[in-house]
């Protein structure tokens, strides 16, 4: 009796294990429904084909098929029980099948099953509900999922049905004679590993609506050279490209927030990698045995760099284990005072502080005369965007005033012929750059008409004619406040030399009118008599009152400068 027990025991106990390890490999849908399951005991078939299980309802599902048939017509019923299920991996390493039949009363196959090395034909019971075969595939009833392409399906091109909107777990997985899969542009959805192995596949294009590469879904395919992931993808998985040992070419797009563990481990010939601005976190061994990696772009908003990322396991000499290394010949590009750059130190690994190009012929906040040409090399450089006329945008959170700034164009301007634009109409440019690793610089200025002159050394703009009003100066620069002293001018108001401009994201500037010496915004006999004392020495003008005072622009004061005032006085000349 007590031997018994101990059979009885131990058969409940491996039953147990094996129940926890299918339970760990598969997702929550998966593990609920093996929960629901009662073991009825280890039997077979009459002719000795089969393993399953007894399902609470009664049917029966498929957890082992043990035969050698080249054709295999899976039974609709065992013990007269209605077959409803293939277990996970309940057809796997079957090496002798060729060709497979599912009955009718299936209606739940748990990805992966039919990892069969010989498998070219799956057949679906035309009275199934859940299940259709289209040429061989499996595809659900509707087909708007593709569950199992056959291993060793003849035929080296194929073109994914145009209703699919998902592709199954494991769906191509060591489909080693495809060359090319078209996959619908409606397909949002990609399951884990769905094209695991597929070591005859130089490049594919995703789908634009997926959101996600999910574990695994590329690993092993050592044919794989280029690869470009939609913007829409957030997140890259563990193993996403695992083991790609011909991928040197990935190309990622802002919106990826997160790439996982060892998403790039063992990418032999990967050489450069510029990681997309929105992402935040960096897997462990996210590059680990990427012996071929050179320069890695790391922006500034990435918080999060897991061990590992940049190391290889070297082996250790007369021995057979391994050790692991930094490799050294990877150099990480950076921002100054980011994690990136912490991470390099901290792990003893090369890095580049990248910081932002000059711009050239342009300075933020200044104010310029007639045509201007912005020059900038594009090394590195993300974003160039330009825009003629800007305003202030102020954002409220809570009752915390002016938390978010931005400045937003009213007309933008071709940013990719930046070097080639010539800008010549009047008013305010706002210019914006930004780079590879986050650097950003945010350029404002404005341009005058020709007959204005602007030293913007000493932020004065002169050669302002007299009686010019202050709306006629507001037209061209928006959202200026002029004032002189304390006073504010408005818009009737004549500019009177002294009086300073104001304007959002420009520096403040002393306005000089032309002849107007004594700040009243006119020339006159005041005017004239202060600088015929000037030039005989009675008096001495300030700074500005010279610049008034030079008619001519010669920057001196002379004869000359006194005969223009006369005669505008009179009405003979404009000055």
């Amino acid at each position: 009796m007590k031997k018994r027990y101990i059979v009885i025991s131990s058969i409940v106990f491996i039953s147990v294990l094996i129940l926890s390890r299918i339970v760990l490999g598969t997702d929550l849908s998966q593990r609920n429904r093996i929960n629901a399951k009662v073991l009825s005991a280890t039997l077979t078939t009459e002719d000795g084909n089969y393993s399953y299980i007894v399902l609470e309802d009664g049917t029966i599902e498929i957890s082992k098929y043990k035969g050698t048939e080249e054709t295999v017509i899976i039974p609709e019923t065992i013990d007269e029980k209605k077959v409803t299920s293939l277990g996970l991996y309940s057809f796997t390493n079957c090496t002798t099948i060729i060709k497979l039949k599912i009955p009718q009363y299936v209606s739940n196959i748990e990805d992966p099953v039919f990892t069969t090395s010989k498998l070219q034909t799956i057949e679906v019971d035309e009275k199934n509900t859940v299940y259709t075969s289209i040429d061989g595939v499996l595809y659900n009833k509707d087909k708007t999922k593709l569950v199992r392409y056959p291993i060793a399906k003849e035929g080296t091109f194929y073109t994914i049905s145009s209703t699919v909107k998902e592709i199954g777990r494991e769906a191509f997985a060591y489909c080693t004679k495809l060359t090319q899969i078209i996959i619908p542009e409606e397909v949002n959805k990609i399951g884990a590993r769905a094209f695991a192995s597929c070591k005859g596949l130089p490049q594919i294009t995703l789908p634009k609506e997926i959101k996600k590469l999910e574990a695994g879904i590329f690993e092993g395919c050592t044919a794989l050279e280029n690869i470009v992931i939609p913007k829409n993808v957030q997140t890259i998985e563990t193993n996403a490209f695992s083991a790609c040992e011909k991928l040197k070419n990935v190309e990622m797009d802002n919106g990826i927030t997160e790439i996982k563990d060892m998403a790039f481990q063992g990418c032999k010939v990967l050489n450069n990698v510029v990681i997309p601005k929105t992402v935040t976190t960096m897997g462990e061994n996210l590059f680990f045995n990427s012996i071929g990696l050179e320069n890695i772009t790391i922006p500034n908003t990435v918080t999060s760099i897991g061990k590992n990322a940049f190391s290889y396991n070297e082996q250790i000499e007369g021995n057979i284990f391994f050790t692991t290394q930094v490799m050294k010949q990877v150099n990480i590009i950076c921002a100054e005072n980011s994690v990136a750059k912490q991470y390099a130190i901290d792990n003893n690994i090369k890095y580049t502080v990248q910081t932002l190009p000059d711009i050239e012929r342009i300075q933020d906040e200044e104010i310029y005369v007639g045509d201007v040409k912005p020059t900038i090399i594009q090394t590195n450089l993300t974003k160039i965007e330009l825009y003629k006329g800007f305003y202030k945008r102020v954002s409220v959170i809570g009752n915390l005033p002016e938390q978010i700034t931005e400045y937003v164009g009213q007309e933008k301007i071709d940013s990719y012929k930046i070097n080639e634009t010539i800008l010549t109409e009047v008013g305010k440019y706002l210019l914006e750059i930004e780079d590879t690793v986050g650097n950003k610089k945010t350029i404002k200025f404005a341009i005058l008409p020709n007959n204005y002159k602007v030293d913007n050394q000493k932020n004065v703009i002169y050669r302002i004619s007299p009686n010019t009003n202050v709306d006629s100066l507001k037209e061209i620069i928006e959202l200026s406040r002029i004032y002189y002293g304390e006073r504010e001018l408005i818009k009737t108001d004549n500019l009177v030399t002294g009086s300073k401009i104001q304007t959002n994201g420009l520096n403040n500037y002393t306005l000089i009118v032309t002849g107007d010496v004594n700040y009243d915004g006119e020339v006159t006999v005041t005017d004239l008599l202060n600088v015929k004392k000037q030039l005989v020495g009675l008096i001495q003008l300030e700074d500005i009152e010279l610049i008034a005072a030079d008619i001519n622009d010669d920057t001196k004061i002379t004869l000359t400068d006194i005969l223009k005032i006369k005669r505008n006085i009179v009405g003979l000349e404009e000055i």
